[in-house]
């Protein structure tokens, strides 16, 4: 796990940098989703694929994205399922005309596989890879919106190597009239924030509580946040405990409205190895709807010393104080 976490915090080294860069530039960032399908050399089926990326601009030509893949079910000649983060550094260039751009990425990926074989054993395993990347993207007269167009190439260390090709849409936000809209009284003081977690998309139904906190440090983007997980269908309802979070996180705020952010940290099971420490990375996407509330999605893998990952994705609402 420990292993792990320090692999991890190259990228959150490199997303702090480069908010913090972007910020003297006033870069905007792009978020983009995309579907397509996958095939591998060393299997005979193909499958489906989805992505879900932020990128964030750096000195031109370059720009820097955080990404979670869900590479979908692979079933011969045996079942992998497999899903992680990619991180990758890009190079852009528009081609002929302004509206029309290609780019090339590279970076770390971290995977996680679940495979069964035809005497239907399970088996998890995790692992590292390089994901590389090209595409072409034509900007959209309205919007700040784009249509894109990607190939991924996959190496993974010790599994299966994997090519896709990809479309989607995606936005720069440069024309979204919800984050035109000036917020009455927003004050940089508020740098305290209260949140419950309503809804999980998990099977055991996971809901928490968190407090988070913006340090001041690094031009604002660098926040300290605690969750405590816990498990019911309602969130005054008798519950029984999950685990509890604290994490490190890179954010960055765009427009007042629109928020992006990457933590690390660690977590500690309460269930079945009570106060067992583990690995925590997430991704948060947050819409600030009024000067003190706030909604946000956030998406967390825990990184256990056994080999069973798991995922928590919930919805909050945040009080801002």
């Amino acid at each position: 796990m420990l292993r792990c976490a320090r692999f991890l915090f190259l990228p959150l080294a490199a997303f702090l940098a480069g908010m913090f860069l972007t910020t003297l530039l006033y870069a905007q960032p792009e978020l983009t989703y995309l579907y397509g399908k996958l095939k591998s050399p060393d299997a005979h089926d193909r499958a489906s694929i989805n992505q879900l990326e932020y990128l964030q601009e750096l000195p031109r030509p370059f720009a820097f994205s955080l990404s979670y893949l869900n590479e979908g079910h692979l079933d011969d000649p045996e079942m992998h399922h497999r899903d992680g983060f990619a991180f990758q550094i890009w190079a852009r260039k528009p081609v002929f005309v302004p509206w029309f751009s290609l780019a090339a990425g590279v970076g770390p990926y971290y995977w996680y596989d679940t495979q069964r074989d035809s005497a239907g054993s399970d088996d998890y395993v995790r692992g590292f890879g390089i994901m590389s990347s090209a595409a072409a993207k034509i900007r959209l007269p309205y919007g700040g919106l784009f249509l894109q167009g990607r190939f991924n190439w996959v190496e993974a260390f010790n599994n299966i190597d994997t090519t896709s090709f990809l479309v989607g849409v995606g936005t720069d936000f440069s024309s979204a009239e919800v984050l035109d809209k000036v917020l009455p009284e927003v004050s940089e003081d508020q740098k305290n924030e209260f949140l419950i977690h309503l809804e999980s998309f998990t099977e055991s139904s996971v809901k928490g509580i968190e407090y988070r906190r913006n340090l001041g440090i690094l031009g604002g983007h660098v926040e300290a946040g605690a969750t405590y997980f816990f498990t019911g269908r309602t969130v005054l309802e008798e519950y029984r405990s999950y685990g509890a979070a604290a994490q490190l996180w890179a954010v960055n705020v765009y427009r007042e409205r629109l928020k992006f952010g990457f933590g690390i940290g660690l977590f500690l099971d309460m269930t079945d190895s009570p106060y067992d420490a583990s690995g925590i990375a997430s991704y948060l996407i947050a819409l600030r709807i009024s000067n003190h509330w706030n909604l946000r999605y956030t998406h967390s893998r825990i990184i256990p010393n056994h080999d069973l990952d798991e995922d928590i994705r919930t919805i909050a609402v945040g009080y801002l104080f």
